[in-house]
């Protein structure tokens, strides 16, 4: 019984390894995917701020007021 019971113990321990090993793999996945997404989408995200900034100067001064009312 003492033999399955150390048995049973190593294959657990083994298990709990092969366990973080698959979570530290997903990490890295979701991490690459991330890296991926941000690369992708930073391009589109300093075009839209150029963009804001661009529509902004041309509806305020640079002090920041209004200088036309009109609709977009």
């Amino acid at each position: 019984l003492g033999h399955y019971y150390g048995e049973l113990r190593d294959t657990i321990r083994k298990i709990n390894e092969l366990s973080d090993k698959i979570k530290e793999i997903k990490t890295e996945r979701q991490v690459q995917r991330l890296r991926e997404r941000t690369e992708k989408v930073a391009p589109e995200s300093f075009a839209l701020t150029d963009t804001g900034k661009g529509l902004y100067s041309r509806r305020f001064n640079d002090e920041g007021v209004l200088l036309a009312k009109t609709r977009s």
